[in-house]
């Protein structure tokens, strides 16, 4: 397979299972490993996850704004928000630094992404049938959902739909539970491609750049159609269809 296709490919399901409920770390490993692609390594996976950060900045860019305004113009609502998605990024931040080689050698196999993914979908069944509150963010709560974050480094557990689901958990409305997982994304993202490109002198060739184009389309659409899915409490879709990934990969491959 030529590397632009692959490169394309790999686009499309990154924009679409980083945003989506369904793990995109889980899926690359699968498509890696059960239909043979070559591995292209970490610049390849940074590429693609800066496509589907720059959908999320542009999908929230409102938000975005006025969180920044805020740290100037002392607007309390929006400041506020700052500072829980600081609280709630303590602890990923930690799980990664803390456990980087360990949970790495978790992005090896298949079998263990088949059998967090079985646990992903349960998560999100259980999940979508709960009942709906409406209690605000604040530093509690923020923290939890933070933690549901850091459980999500593992490939095969959805960063959204933990955090998604960890918000409902903890009494957030729904649709507000959607912007705060996302929301709270940008920090850790921002941090773990900042590092990358650091550490590996990141110079884009042509085909990186087509992928970050092709995730971030195919990311601002996924944010979309997922918005509608939460708000329609029909996150039970995507529990089923990770629980049967998951069935399939660990009893079949």
């Amino acid at each position: 397979m030529s590397g632009i296709f692959q490169m394309i490919l790999l686009a499309i399901l990154q924009g679409i299972t980083e945003i989506f409920p369904v793990s995109s770390s889980g899926h690359l490993v699968i498509m890696k490993q059960i239909l043979g692609f070559k591995e292209q390594g970490i610049i390849m996976e940074t590429s693609l996850h800066s496509g589907t950060l720059l959908a999320i900045l542009v999908y929230f860019r409102k938000d975005i704004v006025r969180i920044l305004s805020s740290l100037f113009t002392f607007r309390g609502t929006e400041r506020n928000l700052a500072l829980y998605i600081i609280v709630g990024s303590i602890p990923a931040g930690l799980i990664g630094v803390l456990f980087e080689s360990k949970i790495e050698s978790c992005f090896s196999s298949a079998e263990f992404v088949a059998s967090m993914l079985l646990l992903n979908g349960v998560f999100l069944v259980a999940v979508n049938f709960l009942k709906e509150k409406d209690l605000p963010v604040n530093p509690l709560r923020a923290f939890l959902v933070g933690v549901f974050q850091a459980i999500a480094i593992l490939p095969g557990i959805s960063r959204s739909g933990s955090t998604v689901g960890g918000g409902i958990i903890c009494g957030l409305k729904r649709e507000n539970a959607f912007a705060f997982s996302f929301l709270l994304s940008i920090p850790a993202v921002l941090g773990a491609l900042f590092l990358e490109y650091r550490k590996q002198n990141f110079k884009p060739s042509t085909n990186e750049i087509i992928g970050v184009a092709v995730a971030f389309i195919f990311g601002l659409m996924s944010l979309a159609l997922f918005s509608k899915v939460v708000k329609g409490k029909r996150l039970y879709i995507f529990g089923i269809y990770s629980f049967l990934v998951g069935f399939l990969v660990r009893f079949f491959v």
